[in-house]
């Protein structure tokens, strides 16, 4: 993905990629294929498969990745600069789609789950507290249904959340 999209702009357009930001470290991508309100892919450059392969030395990147993320994101939805961010879900799928480590920035109303399901989907905060406290990632354990009711449960009330306040919305504007 990363080559196509850093190669051929024609190309990756084609494919359904609309480049929002590069710089030297990273690439942000609106997702051909979204799964909320917005959908919006950052990649770094660096040559990272998965997961896996981040290390402690790597925590800055991350963060980075997802401050660039927020920011492309409040410029594509035109969120004041006042405002607070929207409610998202930020995260990294593992194993990764297109075999280039990407983050997630999903904003509600989400079309389904299955992107969050917890043995594909690891937060943000998850990567974060893991690179700071242990150095590197550790796959998800197949079953941790606990864990995997938890995660869902924050997507769907996020979901629900972001339904009712449409709703709203649109009630204010036909009265």
């Amino acid at each position: 993905l990363l080559e196509i999209v850093l190669g051929d702009k024609a190309q990756a357009a084609s494919l359904g990629f609309v480049e929002l930001h590069r710089s030297f470290e990273m690439l942000v991508l609106k997702h051909r294929f979204p799964v909320g309100r917005a959908h919006l892919l950052v990649l770094p450059k660096g040559t990272f498969y998965d997961l896996k392969q981040l290390r402690r030395k790597q925590a800055s990147l991350v963060q980075k990745l997802q401050k660039q993320g927020l920011a492309c994101l409040r410029h594509e939805l035109k969120v004041p600069t006042a405002e607070p961010d929207p409610p998202t879900m930020c995260g990294f799928s593992y194993p990764a789609d297109y075999n280039h480590l990407h983050l997630h920035i999903v904003v509600p109303p989400f079309s389904n789950f299955d992107l969050f399901a917890r043995h594909v989907f690891y937060p943000i905060q998850e990567i974060q507290a893991s690179l700071e406290t242990r150095g590197f990632i550790r796959p998800h354990p197949a079953l941790h249904l606990a864990a995997e009711e938890a995660q869902l449960l924050k997507v769907s009330s996020m979901d629900q959340r972001a339904r009712s306040e449409k709703k709203k919305k649109i009630g204010r504007q036909t009265s």
